[in-house]
């Protein structure tokens, strides 16, 4: 009987709110952290002011989240040996014998080989996403290029993610503006399109002006392959082969 309810607990805890965004970061923490030398480039292509501020926001979470946890535990422990004094002082009397085994018993259950693993495990991911957080921050290992396209709430959500990542002290090394019109005649109707993008494209050039920046045309399909790939690194990277 108990089958049903663990897959029904392990359903709910996969659907909870947080569960798929936590073993994200998770995962990137891991691929970043990783010794195993089989990536030379590693690229995320993350929501700038959501996940990217909250894996760097992780290492304070889990210290305070797995520091509440084990001093609960620690005070449990305490608790339970003062308890087991109690009670071996008052079975003194029924022989030195049963006040030796349940001496033993409590150590034994102070030192719970499973806690230990859990113990463990808490302070290897903690240190995982501290490792991670010092990547994120070293310019020499990480980069990052804020991609907006010329409309409104694109800027507006950029600027916000830019001074968000300064505070945390996030070297931005560029950035992005793509789908950018192309050049030449468009019709009556993208020609009024290319008018309000070209107020937002002065915009951009004004509120990250401390940025360096490059802009990538909009294609006539979508981009896909290598041959497309080729094409926007060929403006990323004027001149490069």
């Amino acid at each position: 009987s108990m089958y049903h309810e663990v897959d029904r607990q392990m359903e709910l805890a996969r659907a909870s709110p947080g569960a798929v965004e936590a073993a994200m970061h998770e995962r990137v923490a891991e691929l970043m952290t990783s010794e195993s030398g089989e990536r030379d480039v590693i690229v995320f292509d993350t929501a700038p002011t959501g996940q990217t501020l909250r894996l760097l926001s992780l290492p304070e979470i889990m210290a305070a989240w797995t520091d509440g946890l084990l001093r609960h535990r620690e005070h449990s422990d305490t608790m339970s040996r003062a308890l087991a004094r109690l009670r071996i002082g008052g079975t003194r009397q029924r022989g030195d014998e049963l006040s030796h085994i349940d001496h033993h018993t409590q150590e034994a259950k102070s030192t719970d080989p499973r806690f230990l693993r859990i113990r463990e495990t808490l302070v290897e991911r903690r240190r995982a996403f501290h490792k991670a957080r010092r990547l994120l921050l070293d310019a020499s290992a990480t980069a990052f290029l804020l991609v907006l396209i010329p409309e409104r709430l694109p800027i507006l959500e950029s600027r916000k993610a830019l001074e968000a990542l300064k505070r945390f002290g996030v070297p931005v090394a560029g950035l992005v503006v793509n789908r950018v019109l192309p050049e030449g005649p468009l019709g009556e109707f993208l020609e009024e399109r290319r008018e309000q993008e070209r107020h937002y494209l002065q915009q951009i050039e004004q509120y990250f002006r401390d940025i360096p920046q490059v802009r990538v045309p909009l294609f006539r399909r979508d981009v896909g392959g290598l041959d497309q790939l080729r094409k926007v690194a060929g403006h990323l990277f004027p001149g490069s082969s």
